[in-house]
């Protein structure tokens, strides 16, 4: 087997290249300094129905309460009612605090949940 000095920055490559499905990733032994690469397995989780119930609820409710945070007429009534309560410290957590709860309570009536 031949020894092949690399370039410089070569010699110190290391960490990962992709953060997708599966990922290279340049590594070196400290004891030998020999450098490899491999590629890393992706995840292999399976998504439960119910986590992707919450994300389109989580989606909807995000979409609604921008869409309520664009409208002046509807803004100037959820100031008034922001400005009443002590909980949420900005104006948008208190909006899609009521739009996520919304969306909640209709899915859980359509069995989505």
């Amino acid at each position: 087997m031949a020894n092949v000095c690399l370039e410089p920055g070569i010699n110190h490559l290391h960490g990962a290249l992709s953060k997708k499905e599966s990922t290279i990733v340049f590594a070196r032994r400290n004891d030998t300094g020999t450098q490899y690469t491999r590629i890393r397995p992706g995840k292999r989780v399976v998504t439960d129905p119910v986590q992707l119930a919450y994300q389109a609820i989580f989606t909807q409710a995000a979409a609604q309460a921008r869409a309520a945070m664009g409208d002046p007429t509807q803004l100037i009534g959820l100031q008034e009612e922001w400005a009443n309560q002590k909980k949420y410290k900005t104006l948008y957590g208190y909006v899609f605090n009521l739009k996520f709860q919304e969306a909640k309570t209709q899915a859980k009536q359509d069995g989505r949940l």
